[in-house]
């Protein structure tokens, strides 16, 4: 086959994952937003009519709303992470291949996420000692944990599709 092909091939897997990747980003910001405020709605809701309808309570709802900001955020890097290994490789991956690998860092991203947070807010004061470059070393290394976390990732989807094909060779590519 001509090189220009392959080069037209990975140029469309590239705007493909570049756009898998952006609605992520922007459903990503948009949504816990919507969810945080549809959250402080209802709460507010409950509040105002608390006098004509006693009986009335919206806190589950507000309480529900605002949990699941999380649940839409794990849904997200779930969906980013599954597009990035589906795609990233330069060959034929199937879902089935990686979305074990997806799940489990996805929920080690979520756990780490909180983990770090409280770290953050509870231990370390970098601003006294740094001044205002604490808070730039703060998110370097909190990309830097998060780049590690989906380099392993990349690397059991990669050991999974090794071991699958030593199991079953008819599906190596010769």
């Amino acid at each position: 086959m001509p090189f220009a092909f392959f080069l037209a091939s990975a140029r469309s897997d590239m705007r493909l994952m570049m756009g898998v990747l952006a609605s992520a980003l922007g459903i990503g910001l948009v949504a816990p937003v919507a969810l945080q405020a549809a959250g402080e709605f209802f709460a507010l809701l409950e509040e105002l009519l608390q006098d004509q309808m006693p009986n009335m309570k919206f806190h589950a709802i507000a309480l529900t709303l605002s949990c699941g900001r999380y649940l839409v955020a794990g849904g997200l890097t779930f969906y980013a992470l599954s597009a990035l290994y589906v795609l990233a490789p330069g060959r034929k991956i199937f879902f089935k291949q990686i979305w074990g690998a997806a799940l489990v860092i996805t929920l080690a991203l979520q756990v780490r996420q909180g983990l770090f947070g409280n770290y953050v807010a509870k231990i370390v004061n970098y601003n006294a000692i740094y001044g205002s470059f604490g808070a730039l070393m703060l998110a370097i290394m909190w990309v830097y944990i998060a780049g590690w976390l989906i380099l392993l990732g990349a690397c059991f989807c990669a050991a999974a599709e090794q071991s699958e094909t030593e199991i079953n060779p008819s599906n190596s590519k010769n």
